[in-house]
């Protein structure tokens, strides 16, 4: 055996598929989960050497050197996965990363870990040592989702454990899906919905064990590490990101034609949702000129929704109204001409208008709009993709530009509510709803339920985000103004000047926020010479940013 005592060795996956092939094949596997693989196959195969996998083979297997060999990966994984799902996706992983898959060897928990000993007394830091060892050793974790939008893997405390060795080792950390699910995933991606639905349901904190005294101890380590579940939320928001950047980009660089223009669409929408303008809009740029070929096509609905997403993108740029007003107008005739006035895709475009009236100061034309489109989706379409939510946030944004707060104020309740209900708090629609909610609960003097909401929306953003993003500092720097509401000046102020130290890193809308906080805040504490330069101040940028009649 010529591989090092010193390393951390595994198994190759060529030996996985060895294994299957000495136990009947694929057939003789199909439906079994890692547990039933282990019950049935693994403990009767080293049943005779009452080793782990890996030694019993290190041990007897002639040809040991083939398959056992210093390991490279370590895998994370749920067991009750199904055990053939998990092989052809770290198989589909490696081959993308360009390896020989065969001739990788991984550290995987049931082959690596002696389960003669699994249903003895071992004690809990046993099991931690061999984790811990092992990752620290390989440096790299490749992590097996499934189902992608939901993945079991997250709700296991062992596997949450994974992670934070991860994050204190800097290990390199890579997500794998069998193909079924990688196939679901490209599909769901092109529903604007999809991402949202993924984020919502990564909640480490909820992660359970077969063991509850191993969840404690688990928790406990995270603890005396003095690290966050957030921390390891955040890291798998990341991850999980930046794989969905690169599955997306690599289907953009393989298709042509009419499947290169929904990926760079799929694409466009992603940086939108990142506030990536530049990129989204040339995404979609080049999406609708692939779409009209041959030259000059009007006649395919999919133009008329990228054009309405590049109306988006200029709004949300602050162009003026000359620029996008009529590609909204002319995107919504199309559609309704190819689609029906009643398509999820044309009111979605109608909503964009109607949002685009009401934040560039319109609020009558765009509070008319926004209502008919309302009427014509509510009950039609689930609560579970954004056009719904959508409108009830922005129907409550307009009575609130109307003074008209009990009306906003009822709408946005009814939005949370109903987010909540069919997405769950921790899902970023639910949070955007939350956070409108606090405002209107602001402007009633409703501060200490507003406050309550807000730290959840802080905490929200925090985790998803990290505490330096601009949209968790925005959370935050309104819970300041909250607690000047209260009176409670001591907080309020550490919030404010915090904030203020950080202004080099704030958007500018933010840095107004904090402006206008610690305006507010002198002008409570009888400071009027600086209450008045701060306001004066934060309102001539505002008339510059939005004009001088908006709301």
């Amino acid at each position: 055996m010529s591989t090092s005592s010193t390393s951390t060795l595994g198994l190759t996956l060529g030996f996985f598929h060895h294994f299957v092939e000495l136990h009947g094949g694929r057939y003789a596997f199909q439906g079994l989960s890692t547990k039933d693989v282990c019950m049935k196959f693994v403990k009767p195969f080293t049943a005779s050497s009452q080793l782990s996998l890996v030694d019993h083979v290190l041990r007897n297997d002639p040809e040991s050197d083939l398959y056992v060999q210093p390991a490279t990966w370590f895998v994370s994984h749920a067991w009750n996965y199904m055990f053939l799902d998990v092989v052809d996706a770290l198989r589909d992983f490696f081959d993308d990363l360009g390896v020989d898959s065969d001739s990788v060897a991984v550290w995987f928990c049931m082959f690596n870990n002696n389960q003669h000993l699994v249903q003895g007394q071992v004690r809990f830091e046993f099991w931690v040592d061999s984790f811990q060892r092992a990752l620290t050793s390989i440096g790299n974790v490749v992590m097996v989702l499934s189902p992608w939008y939901n993945p079991t893997t997250l709700t296991r405390a062992w596997c949450v454990f994974e992670i934070y060795v991860a994050i204190v080792t800097d290990a390199r950390f890579e997500v794998a899906m069998a193909k079924a699910q990688k196939e679901a995933f490209l599909d769901d991606i092109k529903d604007d919905s999809a991402f949202y639905k993924m984020l919502g349901t990564i909640n480490s904190e909820e992660a359970r064990t077969a063991v509850p005294s191993d969840r404690d101890n688990i928790f406990h380590a995270l603890q005396q590490a003095n690290l966050f579940f957030a921390d390891l939320d955040r890291m798998l928001f990341n991850v999980l990101e930046a794989w969905m950047l690169r599955t997306i980009q690599s289907q953009v660089n393989v298709s042509i034609g009419d499947d290169k223009a929904q990926w760079l669409a799929a694409m466009g929408a992603m940086n939108i949702d990142k506030r990536l303008y530049d990129e989204a809009k040339v995404c979609f740029t080049d999406a609708v000129h692939l779409y009209r070929q041959p030259t000059g096509r009007t006649d395919d609905p999919r133009i008329w929704k990228a054009m309405a997403r590049i109306g988006e993108i200029h709004v949300n740029t602050h162009q003026p109204r000359t620029v996008w007003e009529p590609i909204f107008q002319k995107a919504m005739a199309h559609q309704t001409a190819l689609l029906g006035e009643s398509h999820y895709d044309t009111l979605t475009t109608i909503l964009l208008l109607g949002q685009a009236y009401v934040v560039g100061g319109d609020i009558a034309l765009g509070l008319s709009i926004l209502t008919k489109c309302f009427q014509l989706s509510d009950g039609v379409y689930s609560d579970e993709r954004p056009l719904i939510l959508g409108l009830m946030n922005m129907i409550g944004m307009a009575y609130s530009y109307l003074n008209q707060l009990h009306e906003a104020h009822a709408w946005r309740q009814r939005c949370y509510d109903r987010a909540v209900r069919a997405l769950g708090k921790t899902n970023p629609l639910a949070c955007f709803s939350a956070f409108n909610l606090c405002t209107s609960q602001l402007k009633l003097g409703e501060y200490i339920p507003a406050t309550l909401l807000m730290q959840d929306v802080y905490e929200s953003r925090r985790r998803k985000h990290g505490a330096t993003h601009d949209d968790t500092w925005f959370a935050y720097i309104r819970l300041g103004h909250l607690y000047v509401f209260q009176g409670k000046y001591d907080t309020a102020s550490r919030i404010l000047y915090e904030s203020d130290d950080a202004r080099s890193i704030l958007s500018s809308t933010t840095q107004l926020q904090c402006r206008l906080g610690l305006g507010m805040l002198y002008l409570s504490n009888g400071e009027f010479e600086s209450a008045e330069q701060h306001l004066s101040s934060v309102h001539q940028e505002y008339k510059l940013m939005l004009s001088a009649t908006h709301p």
